[in-house]
């Protein structure tokens, strides 16, 4: 699978899995081995505007 599917701010969100972060992404939390990261905060909310990197 190469996303995560999690609930943040009650929606369910998806978080690609990715090998590296391109810098300016907020850290949210964590799931199943894998740090979950807001690409771009200060868009409006986006259910698909995540991304996962293994611990």
């Amino acid at each position: 699978m190469s996303e995560i599917i999690f609930s943040y701010n009650h929606t369910r969100c998806h978080a690609l899995k990715v090998k590296g972060l391109l810098g300016g992404e907020v850290y949210i939390g964590e799931m199943d081995g894998f740090e979950i990261y807001q690409i771009d905060p200060h868009a409006l909310f986006d259910q698909f505007g995540f991304v996962a990197i293994k611990k």
